[in-house]
């Protein structure tokens, strides 16, 4: 590694003492070098590990929502719908879908910046200030530290780009095509009572 920062032609007199200078400078920019990436390879492995835990691809990988095998790259995004208005005959629930997770720029994430993610998970709010996100847990992700959802940013920025256009979200009434799930929107208790909770 010191050979390879010496340069070719490095006067053959040159003074002992610069010499040893330039040798020990050229160990420390190595040493850092190798610091700063064992640091960036911890961090991508915890937000790895941290998207893992919180199985952000269940939701956000094609075929998982229905219960089937990952039918897509994972976190590529699933065209499957998310339900989060109350049933009402006849009327259309709004529909959110988990969108695509990749580092693509087009049809992804990778435009984004490592704070516009951090913000999405923690806020609900998406890029451009609103809140697309109704039922991603995200009042759950406030309780992670500042680290880890740096990791997960960073590591998400990260992901290979996967070009996959997933469906805008839609509000309720409105008309889609699109199949859908519905989950997370109802408490029940044992007299048979059903209540429909406040979205956040």
């Amino acid at each position: 590694m010191i050979r390879n920062c010496v340069p070719a032609t490095l006067p053959a007199t040159l003074p002992a003492t610069l010499l040893a200078t330039v040798l020990v400078l050229c160990g420390c920019t190595n040493s850092v070098t190798r610091q700063d990436q064992t640091m960036a390879s911890a961090v991508h492995e915890r937000g790895e590990y941290m998207v893992n835990l919180l199985a952000c691809g269940r939701c956000h990988t094609e075929g998982y929502l229905r219960g089937n095998e990952a039918q897509a790259p994972a976190l590529a995004g699933s065209t499957v719908g998310i339900a989060f208005t109350p049933d009402r005959a006849g009327i259309q629930p709004g529909l959110a879908f988990a969108g695509n997770l990749t580092s693509d720029e087009e049809t992804g994430i990778g435009s984004w910046t490592e704070a516009e993610i951090v913000r999405a998970m923690t806020s609900g709010v998406g890029r451009n200030g609103h809140r697309r996100l109704p039922v991603m847990p995200w009042a759950n992700y406030t309780a992670l530290t500042q680290s880890d959802l740096i990791a997960i940013a960073r590591y998400l920025k990260r992901v290979p780009p996967v070009s996959r256009r997933i469906p805008e979200s839609t509000n309720e009434g409105e008309s889609s095509n699109q199949p859908y799930v519905r989950f997370g929107l109802y408490t029940f208790d044992p007299q048979g009572r059903v209540q429909t909770r406040e979205l956040p």
